[in-house]
């Protein structure tokens, strides 16, 4: 099993977190760790979250889910809620 790096390229609380940046600081994390990952990078579009949707289909794939911030999920209670209780059997980081 393997994890899933997530990156989202979008603004949040007025920040934007270039790719590149993103990239490095989560490969950087997993080289210290030395454990294997794929990259999946989110739409541009607002409110779009089809990879991250596609990411927790696969879930029975993963051994867990890497990401920048928590901000890059949708901050509504009814998602995050959802989004805990499909992953509770992974690993989440927020990096």
């Amino acid at each position: 099993k393997e994890y899933a790096l997530y990156t989202n390229l979008r603004k949040f609380d007025n920040i934007q977190i270039p790719a590149p940046f993103q990239n490095i600081i989560l490969k950087d994390y997993f080289k210290k760790k030395k454990l294997n990952f794929t990259t999946v990078e989110e739409y541009f579009f607002k409110n779009c979250y089809v990879e991250l949707e596609g990411i927790l289909a696969q879930k029975k794939k993963l051994k867990g889910i890497i990401m920048c911030s928590l901000r890059f999920l949708p901050q509504k209670k009814n998602y995050l809620d959802y989004f805990f209780n499909i992953t509770r059997n992974l690993e989440v980081h927020f990096i």
